[in-house]
């Protein structure tokens, strides 16, 4: 992953982020830092979820000058216009 930034893995819960957005992390704490997206990638399905579903959205994101010490379980990034 050398040269990718920071791999993020997690749920979108609504909404769309792409590849150079700035974003805001905001951590369990409260806590709150801009983070700049460097890559999407989504993970292919793999076949049908239960009761038919679509399955949730994760992804891994790849976050630029923020080292993996900075996230933690429960924080979310958002979109801030």
């Amino acid at each position: 992953m050398e040269g990718r930034g920071t791999a993020v893995f997690g749920m979108v819960s609504h909404g769309q982020v792409h590849a150079g957005d700035t974003v805001t992390c905001v951590t369990a704490d409260g806590t709150r830092f801009p983070c700049v997206i460097q890559e999407v990638e989504r993970p292919i399905p793999q076949g049908p979820h239960i009761g038919g579903t679509q399955p949730p959205p994760f992804c891994t994101l790849f976050v630029t000058g923020r080292g993996p010490e900075e996230f933690h379980p429960q924080d979310k990034f958002i979109i801030e216009k």
